[in-house]
């Protein structure tokens, strides 16, 4: 086959496997409001303790983390379609099972494979998408990831009023289509093109991934530093998810109702970002991306703190939906610039430990604020949230300066 023709295979299957690698985010988004918006209702019909939600994601968070630490060699042996297809059936599994579930030992087990499932699913989308696509699709699929965590969180609200069952299995079904046609096009991934993440995007990529252990991936320049900056990042994000409404409760004094839309406002502000982000893209590099990024949330969280002044519960919405804008190209611009910051063979391995730091952020941060703020006062957590902001821009600048260093 000639090179021109291998070229027009190979672009044609590139936009063939794009559609389903986008329907991956959307499953990965889809349960995210199984457990939360469900836990009302499980509490009231198996008598579940309103607490014990926090222990279930925590166990889904370590699981996250193993999955992420393990993903390299995951990837390694089954490749990148398939691992997606393992995890999307993990998750429907786990889904299908939590519906029969009547105890809370059996959701703290079904935790570990769902955690597995969602950890090696984000694994295997990221590290294929900084190969084979340019970095205006990484914002669009997190975009399509908070679609699919709204579309999920319907779906569930419709259910719940004849059972919750029914809301968990139509998410399950979902899972298994999405897991079908992901298999159907397995032969195709592998025909795909790649394509570097270098600052124009362009740079063709020819190197195996270099097999590391760990030992060899916290030695590569920069990438402790790049770790813990996505930990910085993950922490921001899921304070906000966790505590923005409870902050507008007790420092803005708003109704339980009026309270939620601290949440809500964040994932909006976060989905617009990332829709808006992708055409950004095209004309700012990653490192520029996250010092917008890192900007705009400064500015919401100086915003937040100027309400203190006035008391005003609208002013703070905007605060942390501004937030939510904010956020919005720095996990996309991290994962993107992996290639170009360290090297496309070590990408893969690199990107698995970043995951599996961010997951950590997840996991330890918000409980350290939720203490923190029991402790204090509800008005420290803008203070919070500059702190940790700091610390990220620190880090982040530390990898390009370690990096540039290796490079010279």
């Amino acid at each position: 086959m000639s090179d021109d023709k291998k070229k027009q295979v190979g672009s044609g299957l590139l936009f063939l496997v794009l559609p389903i690698v986008y329907l991956i985010y959307l499953s990965n988004g889809l349960p995210n409001n199984l457990l939360g918006s469900a836990w009302p209702t499980l509490h009231e019909t198996l008598g579940f303790a309103t607490t014990a939600s926090t222990t279930v994601f925590m166990v889904i968070s370590i699981a996250n983390i193993i999955s992420n630490v393990v993903s390299d060699k995951m990837i390694r042996a089954l490749g990148h379609a398939k691992l997606a297809v393992l995890s999307v059936g993990l998750v429907a599994v786990s889904i299908f099972l939590w519906a029969m579930s009547k105890t809370l030992w059996q959701f703290y087990l079904i935790a570990i494979p769902y955690g597995f499932g969602m950890g090696w699913g984000v694994a295997a989308a990221n590290n294929y998408m900084v190969d084979h696509y340019k970095s205006f699709h990484l914002s669009w699929v997190n975009c399509i990831w908070a679609v699919g965590s709204a579309l999920g969180g319907v779906v569930l609200r419709s259910a719940l009023e004849k059972s919750w069952m029914r809301g968990y299995v139509i998410i399950g079904i979902l899972e298994v289509v999405i897991m079908i046609l992901i298999a159907v096009t397995i032969p195709a991934w592998k025909k795909v093109p790649m394509i570097g993440s270098g600052e124009d995007g362009d740079e063709q990529v020819t190197e195996e991934k270099a097999n590391l252990t760990y030992a060899q991936i916290f030695k590569i320049p920069g990438v402790i530093a790049g770790a813990f900056a996505f930990f910085m990042y993950t922490a921001i994000e899921n304070s906000m998810n966790m505590l923005a409404p409870t902050y507008m409760n007790e420092a803005m004094h708003s109704s339980a109702a009026n309270a939620t839309l601290g949440g809500t406002l964040f994932f909006v502000g976060l989905a617009v970002g990332r829709a808006f982000n992708g055409f950004l893209t095209l004309k700012f590099s990653d490192r520029q991306l996250i010092r917008m990024g890192e900007g705009v949330i400064a500015l919401g969280s100086i915003i937040m703190i100027f309400t203190f002044f006035v008391k005003n519960p609208v002013l703070a919405l905007v605060g942390i939906a501004v937030i939510g804008i904010g956020c919005a190209p720095i996990n996309p611009s991290i994962v993107h610039s992996t290639p170009a910051n360290f090297g496309s063979k070590n990408s893969q391995a690199v990107l698995g430990m970043e995951l599996a730091f961010a997951q950590a952020g997840s996991l330890l941060m918000p409980k350290f604020c939720s203490f923190l703020l029991a402790h204090t006062s509800y008005y420290v957590f803008p203070i919070y949230l500059i702190v940790v902001l700091a610390l990220m821009f620190l880090l982040s600048e530390l990898v390009y300066r370690q990096t540039a260093k290796a490079k010279a």
